[in-house]
């Protein structure tokens, strides 16, 4: 299976199950990253989309979930070699609890992951799921999906 197949299953389970809107509604126009994360947009922008709309796949999105997404990108930050700090880290923190990304902003998200490489997207599904997990309701659906993803991206490593 190619990366590309395995990276679009991906985005097709966040889109089947997500329930919003395609644009954010007037009401809630879309955060713009912190002043102190500007440097990190580059990194981790494109992680963060992905993972929100799944947190808020139910219509919620609860801070365990959240602060599974901040350690993701802090891992993501500290990897690249970026500024990894307790302030960038609080600036996450609010910049997540605020964002609503919308469906719109999927597709080019996880082609800049695509883009990335295994490494990048291995990531990404083992944050999915852990962003899943976190907040203790388990979708033995959801969980075997992203089970099954990373048994196939495991063997695209071999």
């Amino acid at each position: 299976m190619a990366l590309g197949l395995l990276v679009g299953r991906f985005g097709g389970f966040i889109r089947e199950r997500h329930d919003a809107p395609v644009v954010a509604p007037p009401s809630a126009p879309q955060a713009p990253m912190p002043e102190t994360l500007q440097h990190a947009r580059e990194v981790c922008a494109h992680h963060v989309i992905p993972l929100m709309l799944l947190s808020r796949v139910d219509g919620d999105s609860a801070p365990a979930e959240q602060k599974a997404i901040v350690a993701h990108c802090m891992g993501l930050l500290k990897r690249s070699g970026a500024k990894a700090g307790p302030a960038e880290q609080a600036a996450l923190v609010e910049y997540v609890a605020s964002m609503q990304p919308t469906l719109l902003q999927l597709e080019p998200a996880l082609k800049q992951v695509e883009h990335e490489g295994q490494d990048a997207v291995f990531r990404l599904i083992a944050a999915a799921i852990q962003v899943l997990e976190a907040d203790g309701k388990r979708d033995p659906a959801e969980v075997k999906f992203l089970d099954l993803l990373s048994e196939d991206l495991a063997k695209l490593q071999h």
